[in-house]
């Protein structure tokens, strides 16, 4: 029951998390199904090499390979950045490679700005023409820079 438990949780977790980067809340079903395949991967991996082993101890290695796997597809969604983000580039000869690019202050038309993933926040947020992101966090923690219509 706790298992079941588990991966309710973490697929949940996962579904919030892709919804929130774009993407379709349907990426977390691959959370029961990569948490199943190496459950049972584990389980028949410990057969293999500890034929002898007991049943208790069959049992929490391959629950902990499904614990692992769910957690890949967790981390995996995490590192992605959010869908339709563009990262934006200084003009040729303004920066060197490696370089920060120069401040943002003006938008190419209209009535947008710029915006970008904060690791710290965990969100998509606003950025100062700095790169900054709006609630404090230095530029260094933005990534996925691109330019979105502020209503």
């Amino acid at each position: 029951m706790a298992e079941l438990l588990g991966i309710f949780w973490l697929t949940r977790l996962t579904s919030r998390l892709a919804v929130s980067k774009g993407y379709s809340k349907w990426y977390a079903a691959l959370v029961p199904l990569m948490w199943i395949t190496t459950e049972f991967t584990a389980m028949f991996l410990m057969q293999v090499f500890v034929p002898d082993a007991d049943f208790v101890l069959l049992m929490f290695v391959g629950v902990a390979g499904g614990a692992v796997g769910g957690a890949i597809v967790y981390w995996r969604m995490r590192l992605r950045v959010p869908q339709g983000a563009a990262v934006v580039m200084p003009a040729a000869g303004t920066a060197a490679p490696g370089a920060p690019a120069p401040p943002v202050t003006q938008a190419p038309g209209g009535s947008q700005a710029l915006a970008g993933y904060c690791e710290q926040c965990g969100t998509n947020t606003w950025l100062t023409p700095e790169g900054a992101c709006e609630r404090g966090h230095d530029a260094d923690s933005v990534s996925g820079v691109y330019w979105a219509l502020r209503r």
